[in-house]
């Protein structure tokens, strides 16, 4: 999904996103439907051994979305950073200091979390990393893109603090008469 130069460049009505997550399953499917929306486009994919400030400035500047002092915060839209979480958080003490770092380089970047929990105590240390927001990963597609859409128009998004489980499938079903097969659409 990742946009070459000059080829699929966000027109200024679109919403510029760089997803970052180690599970590349998630980091597809998000991109799919990002691609869909005629108002998104994704500038880069990575995984979280990618990500590094330096391939930042060179994305942001290919993006034209480079800080020269002259923006303000009402300039919108603006590039979106997804951050996953897949087994290692955001808030663990290797990642914290890049978020921050990026966070710190970057303000014109809106960082937002996309991950299984997001409790009050993890909030308010996102929150203190930069991050304007969180999704669910157990959220629908839709809901995805309309948190990318709102944080990237200023506002900041963040879940109920409560822990949702991920997707489980049970272990065995209490009647096998009830069990029916699936089709993918």
């Amino acid at each position: 999904m990742t946009s070459p130069a000059g080829s699929d460049s966000p027109s200024p009505k679109q919403i510029s996103v760089i997803l970052v997550d180690d599970d590349l399953i998630v980091r597809a499917g998000l991109g799919v439907w990002c691609h869909r929306a005629s108002d998104i486009v994704v500038l880069a994919e990575w995984g979280w051994q990618d990500l590094s400030v330096a391939r930042l400035q060179t994305v942001i500047a290919i993006d034209g979305n480079e800080d020269d002092g002259t923006a303000t915060s009402s300039q919108t839209p603006q590039t979106v950073l997804v951050l996953g979480e897949n087994g290692v958080e955001i808030t663990n003490p290797t990642l914290e200091p890049m978020v921050q770092s990026i966070g710190q380089t970057y303000p014109q970047l809106a960082l937002v979390g996309l991950g299984y929990h997001c409790t009050g105590e993890k909030r308010d240390r996102l929150h203190q990393l930069g991050l304007r927001g969180y999704g669910l990963k157990t959220s629908d597609p839709d809901t995805l893109l309309q948190m990318i859409r709102q944080v990237a128009s200023g506002k900041s998004v963040w879940p109920e603090s409560r822990s949702v489980p991920r997707a489980s499938v049970p272990s065995t079903p209490t009647n096998w008469d009830e069990v029916r097969p699936f089709a993918l659409v």
